[in-house]
C-alpha cells in the first residue's frame, strides 16, 4: 500500500500541479506558492486522503472476501461432486425428492420385509416337505 499512498497524494494534487503548471509570465513563482499553501492549507485534504483509503481498503477487502468466498463455493462444490460420484444419483434424488424417495425408501423396505418373510415360509416349507419325504 506504501505506492499507493503516494499515487493518492498525487491524485489529489493534480489540480495543483496543473495550476501552477497553467501560470506563466511575471511574479508565476508567487502566485505557484500561493497555489501550493491554499492547497496545504485545506483543512480537508488529509480528510480526502484518508477518504480514498478507506476506498482503496474497502475495495480490496471486498475484493478478497469475494475470491474466497468463490474458493469456498469451488470447494464445496468440489466436495458435492466427490461425495455425489460414491452414491451416484440417489444423493441427488433426496436432495430434489426427498418425499418421493422416503417413500421408495419405505416401500423398498416392505419389500424386503416381505420377501424375506417369504423366503422363511419357504424355507419351513422345505424343511416340512424334507420331513414329510423322510417319513
Amino acid at each position: 500500500m506504501g505506492s499507493h499512498f503516494s499515487s493518492f497524494i498525487v491524485d489529489l494534487m493534480i489540480p495543483t500541479y496543473r495550476a501552477c503548471a497553467a501560470d506563466s509570465g511575471t511574479g508565476t513563482q508567487a502566485r505557484m506558492r500561493d497555489i501550493w499553501k491554499r492547497r496545504l492549507n485545506r483543512r480537508d485534504l488529509f480528510q480526502l486522503i484518508r477518504n480514498r483509503i478507506d476506498l482503496e481498503m474497502q475495495a480490496l477487502f471486498d475484493e478478497k472476501t469475494d475470491a474466497l468466498r468463490n474458493q469456498a463455493i469451488e470447494m464445496s462444490e468440489s466436495i458435492r461432486r466427490q461425495l455425489e460420484s460414491f452414491s451416484g444419483p440417489e444423493v441427488e434424488a433426496r436432495r430434489r425428492h426427498p418425499n418421493e424417495v422416503e417413500m421408495v425408501r419405505k416401500v423398498t423396505q416392505s419389500a424386503d420385509s416381505q420377501n424375506l418373510a417369504l423366503q422363511d415360509k419357504l424355507r419351513k416349507l422345505e424343511r416340512h416337505n424334507s420331513s414329510d419325504t423322510d417319513d
